[in-house]
């Protein structure tokens, strides 16, 4: 019985966080772009208020404007699901890795956890831990294939490619004006990326074509 009060338990929770993720990146391609024109959005004021679950929202970089943009969508979604979720590491006054702030969620007895995934194998074992705990782990963006993440949310790369250089051509005012794409050097021939090059080769081919 315990057992069956138990996994109802964690499928509740795991719709939840399904809903939580992609309630906030299905706006990702959106909200990046509002991030390029340095639009700002008014949020509302939530202390005080009470709540049934704990989240806790995990990236590598807490102060990225594009993780920002997620968190603040998944924030927003997360009231109407009566979930609070915290951006973990905002609050700290040091830099703490993914898999530190991992550990605090776990001993913090979270309901859950939104992770930016990775290929580290640790991070896969912190994973593994929090899921072993009774804890729901979704991750988002990228994958940790090899954990017991209980669901993946992600975006599709090629689409992101071709709308951000549109968004971006859309911004230049000269005709010699040029776009630059920077990636981080020991990403630069991910396979996420090469989708996303693909994307942008796409709408620039469709840019010349209509020429």
């Amino acid at each position: 019985m315990r057992r069956y009060i138990r996994n109802k338990y964690t499928i509740w929770i795991l719709s939840i966080m399904m809903l939580i993720s992609l309630g906030c990146l299905v706006g990702i391609q959106i909200r990046y772009m509002n991030l390029m024109r340095s639009q700002t959005t008014d949020l509302t004021n939530l202390e005080g208020i009470e709540y049934k679950y704990h989240c806790a929202f995990i990236t590598d970089s807490y102060d990225d404007p594009f993780w920002n943009s997620i968190y603040e969508g998944a924030k927003e979604e997360g009231v109407l699901q009566n979930v609070y979720i915290e951006n973990y590491g905002q609050k700290l006054s040091l830099h703490y890795t993914i898999d530190e702030k991992m550990e605090m969620a776990i001993a913090a007895s979270v309901d859950a956890i939104i992770i930016e995934g990775n290929d580290e194998v640790s991070t896969t074992n912190v994973i593994d831990k929090a899921i072993d705990q009774g804890i729901t782990v979704v991750t988002i963006y990228q994958d940790q294939v090899q954990s017991k993440r209980r669901s993946f949310i992600g975006v599709n790369k090629f689409r992101m490619g071709y709308n951000l250089c549109a968004k971006a051509y859309e911004s230049l005012e000269n005709d010699d004006d040029e776009i630059m794409v920077l990636y981080d050097q020991k990403n630069e021939v991910n396979p996420e990326n090469t989708i996303l090059n693909s994307g942008i080769k796409k709408f620039l081919n469709d840019r010349s074509s209509n020429a």
